[in-house]
């Protein structure tokens, strides 16, 4: 085969790839590897020891031959680069199986913990491999399409402008916007109750903008890799840490309401507005409700675990986060906060919480954390299509393996839509 028809048939292999089903993660086996000797890095894509660069991960989608008449590919950048990576094969098919190796300059950087751990570009690209989201940004466009969303609207008070772009989204003009007498708008941490615009402010309260959000009936099929099932507990988890650092006192959020729990619909008020209707709802939605804590996604329980355990280290802390990933001390404080939870069947933020959990789902939840976490060694328990197998950290390599849980197709995001 000439290099023209090789470099022909990859082009047709990229564009008509969104007609094979896939679902989650196609390798077996992803392993990750600290080299950061870039032609080193080099030599090993030539060789097979390498089949893929962790520098490609900022770009928006990469394809490259392999020994063994393979191409390795895929598409969206950092955040679905793992949804979408697959082998083809000499005739465009998807190959099932395998393991992928992937060169990075540094891995294990830093910290691993969903609240306070690394931010480095390369510890979060295996990251993102471990996560869901309800949209997915494309690379190229910077709109955000839909993944577990059904509908959206945007209301903004003119003269804010917005325009929407993709047909799940709308935006609408309004005169004016109040907030509800019974969204919630702080947090009383003494009560752990929502305070409500009602009791915050009785004569009332505008916001600029008001974003409605609709999620899909696939919402609640997610898992975590532990096997505890997704539930509006872990949105509201991550609802009310995020409430604990706002307040329309002192930010321009203005309140938020869950207003039908089938389908989950949740609507938020505030003052900042977005060019883009995507953007509106991804960040007024997402930064609130989405149980990504800003260096990583958790379910609820895993974070109470977390807390319970910073919260143990009181007089002993250095300052730094534990590592949910890797090292002694960290698996011991952790193991004992979560033996601790178990035993007591805690649900953190009780008055809120315990309205949407049962004392038999927080006993599942533990027990199943406690089993992953013998299983592997760690607590990084993420909803995405990887599951994070091993770690060494001397050796600097990260193992991850296919999360048979992931049963989202990503067939939409493997070309430009």
């Amino acid at each position: 085969m000439s290099k023209a028809t090789v470099i022909v048939t990859l082009l047709v292999q990229l564009l008509t790839i969104s007609a094979l089903a896939h679902q989650g993660l196609a390798p077996e086996e992803i392993v990750f590897f600290e080299e950061p000797d870039q032609a080193r890095v080099a030599a090993m894509l030539m060789t097979g020891d390498a089949h893929l660069n962790a520098m490609a991960f900022a770009d928006g989608s990469y394809a490259g031959h392999i020994p063994d008449d393979k191409t390795v590919h895929f598409r969206g950048g950092i955040y679905t680069w793992a949804h979408t990576a697959s082998y083809l094969d000499t005739d465009g098919g998807t190959v099932l199986g395998g393991t992928l190796r992937v060169a990075a300059p540094s891995i294990l950087t830093g910290a691993w913990n969903p609240i306070a751990g690394t931010n480095w570009l390369f510890d979060q690209a295996i990251q993102r491999a471990t996560e869901d989201w309800f949209l997915f940004p494309d690379p190229y466009s910077g709109l955000y399409y839909s993944h577990l969303v059904e509908e959206a609207t945007c209301t903004i008070v003119q003269p804010l402008q917005m325009v929407s772009t993709l047909s799940w989204v709308n935006v609408e003009a309004a005169a004016e916007i109040v907030v509800p007498e019974d969204a919630w708008v702080d947090w009383n941490a003494n009560l752990e109750t929502f305070i409500t615009r009602s009791e915050a402010f009785p004569n009332g309260l505008s916001a600029a903008t008001k974003t409605v959000c609709t999620f899909s009936d696939q919402l609640f099929e997610t898992k975590w890799h532990d096997g505890s099932g997704f539930s509006i507990a872990d949105m509201l988890m991550r609802f009310v840490t995020a409430l604990t650092s706002l307040g329309p006192s002192t930010s321009p959020f203005r309140g938020a309401r869950l207003t039908s729990l089938d389908p989950v619909i949740i609507e938020v008020y505030h003052d900042g507005a977005y060019s883009t209707a995507e953007a509106q709802v991804f960040h007024r939605i997402g930064d609130l409700f989405w149980p990504y804590y800003g260096t990583g996604m958790a379910p609820w329980h895993a974070v109470a675990v977390g807390m319970r355990a910073e919260d143990s280290r009181s007089g002993a802390t250095t300052g730094e986060p534990l590592d949910w990933i890797v090292g002694a001390t960290s698996s011991k404080l952790l193991g004992n906060a979560l033996e601790g939870s178990h035993a007591s069947r805690f649900i953190p933020y009780e008055p809120v919480l315990g309205q949407y959990v049962t004392s038999d789902e927080v006993a599942s939840r533990y027990a199943n954390l406690g089993g992953f976490l013998d299983a592997h060694d760690h607590m990084w328990v993420g909803n995405g299509p990887m599951v994070i197998e091993s770690v060494d950290s001397i050796a600097r390599i990260v193992v991850g393996k296919r999360f048979e849980g992931y049963t989202h197709e990503m067939d939409g995001f493997l070309v430009n839509p």
